[in-house]
């Protein structure tokens, strides 16, 4: 794995961990973490959804620069059948 970006998948999961704390109103929150051909870190929780216009908040605008910064994408949706939300972080690993 290059150098800084398991600290950078980490810090990706303490914001989204916080995001759920802070404005889920959720229940339960899921981490998933995946190593294949990229580092993927998906949060779902089972709380109201992500407002349908997320505004200038600094922590999803943090982790889009971040994974933007590393060739990645990050995404938040409503979670399956519209509850609660998933939110996903993804950078590729270099081979």
């Amino acid at each position: 794995m290059p150098d800084g970006v398991a600290g950078l998948g980490l810090a990706a999961v303490r914001e989204m961990l916080s995001n759920v704390a802070r404005h889920a109103r959720a229940d339960a929150a899921v981490v998933t973490v995946t190593v294949d051909e990229a580092l993927t870190v998906e949060v779902t929780d089972d709380g109201v959804g992500p407002p349908e216009n997320p505004g200038g908040g600094t922590g999803l605008s943090n982790l889009a620069e971040r994974a933007r910064a590393l060739g990645g994408t990050f995404q938040l949706v409503s979670g399956p059948d519209g509850v609660g939300s998933r939110a996903a972080w993804r950078v590729p690993l270099a081979q």
